[in-house]
Parts: C-alpha cells; sequence; structure tokens
C-alpha cells in the first residue's frame, strides 16, 4: 500500500469537503457614502438560502464622529466648535431628543444616534423612536440590508458587524447601504464579507460521500 500516496489524496478530498462546506463567500467594501437609492446589489439568491454578513472597520459621519459598523462611537465626540450640537451622540449623555418617545438620556452602549438633530429627521432606515432603549431603532452608521429594490424604511433590517437571515421565498437580490441623513460630509468604508450558509442536510451529503469515497481509496489502495 503506497500509504504517503494515501494521506496526500485524503488530504485533498478533505480540503475539498472543507471548502464545499464554508459555502461562497465574497468580500466587498461598503463607502461611507452608500446611500439608500445608492445601495450596493449584491446578486440574486434563491429563496431559503441562509445568508451571513460581517462588517468590520469604521467610517466618520462628519469629521469627529467615527462609528464602528454597529453605530456605536469609536471614541466620545468632543461637542465643540462644528460638532457643538452633537453631545447627544455620546453614551449617557442628556439632551437626547424627547419629540419621539425618549427620555432625553442616550441608552445606547458606546453611544451614537438614531436622529438627525440639525435636520430633525430619522435615517434610512429603523423605528421612528428616541427611546434609545428600542431594539427596533438603528444608528446612524450602522451597516444595513434590504431585499427590496426599491425598499420603504421598514424593509430595511440591521446587520451592523454581522447578521444572519434568510431569503424569502421565491428569491431575491440582497442590498446593503450605511444607515443615515446625510451622507455629503461621510469618509471612508467598511470592510465587508457576504457568506453562503450551506444547509445542514447538505452538509451531512457531502460528509457521507466524501467518507465513501476515502473508504473506496483506502480499499483500493490496500490490494
Amino acid at each position: 500500500m503506497n500509504t504517503t500516496k494515501y494521506i496526500k489524496h485524503a488530504a485533498c478530498v478533505a480540503g475539498l469537503l472543507f471548502s464545499s462546506l464554508s459555502g461562497f463567500a465574497l468580500g466587498f467594501s461598503l463607502p461611507a457614502t452608500t446611500t439608500g437609492p445608492g445601495k450596493i446589489n449584491l446578486g440574486a439568491f434563491s429563496g431559503g438560502t441562509v445568508l451571513s454578513v460581517t462588517a468590520s472597520g469604521q467610517i466618520s459621519l462628519i469629521t469627529g464622529w467615527d462609528t464602528f459598523a454597529d453605530g456605536s462611537l469609536v471614541h466620545p465626540i468632543n461637542a465643540v466648535g462644528p460638532l457643538a450640537s452633537y453631545n447627544h451622540a455620546n453614551v449617557g449623555a442628556s439632551g437626547y431628543p424627547t419629540t419621539f418617545g425618549g427620555d432625553g438620556i442616550n441608552h445606547y452602549p458606546g453611544g451614537g444616534a438614531n436622529f438627525d438633530i440639525n435636520s430633525g429627521t430619522f435615517p434610512l432606515a429603523g423605528a421612528h423612536s428616541t427611546d434609545t432603549t428600542n431594539p427596533n431603532t438603528i444608528r446612524l452608521g450602522a451597516v444595513v440590508g434590504t431585499f427590496s429594490a426599491s425598499p420603504a424604511f421598514t424593509d430595511w433590517f440591521y446587520i451592523g458587524t454581522g447578521a444572519t437571515f434568510v431569503v424569502p421565498g421565491g428569491g431575491a437580490n440582497l442590498y446593503v447601504a450605511v444607515n443615515d441623513t446625510t451622507y455629503e460630509n461621510n469618509s471612508g468604508s467598511y470592510a465587508c464579507n457576504i457568506n453562503v450558509v450551506p444547509e445542514p442536510a447538505t452538509a451531512s451529503l457531502l460528509l457521507l460521500a466524501t467518507g465513501g469515497l476515502l473508504f473506496r481509496r483506502f480499499q483500493t489502495a490496500s490490494r
């Protein structure tokens, strides 16, 4: 029996197996200036497909207001000069708008905001509430996605630094954007990845098929 040849073959097949199990993967850049109308189309996927999207890095919504992909602050905002009206974005700060149900305190972990005080508007996605304990609100600067080509704000969902979700029945295109109100002064980009997660049944079939193939190769090599 040529043991070395068998081990090399087994390693090759195992490599193909784990490559198949990892599913399709694609890296892409999401610029901070990506609006709702200018959303990035990540392609069409069949209904029931499980997708996983991750995002890392940081962007600037305005010089001095830097966020991670979940909308939390990279550092506290030094609310002086042109940022004088943005102190409410710091974690625990008072002065958060109460107009839409908030209690005036910023309860977001890591800070951030989901309401533009200067324009008096909410961003692309998320509940229209200034209650920062509301889990349906989405902070400015966060990565968001939708399966709608012409989405309303309720069609967008939160991705942040990472999320896994299922493509609607019948199939759909996945689009991504940055949650904001004004994009002209944004800068930077997030590094993102999209992965297709294989179904457990598919993974099991691959394991069984590969196991059978290796066993047959072993029998042949032993003769």
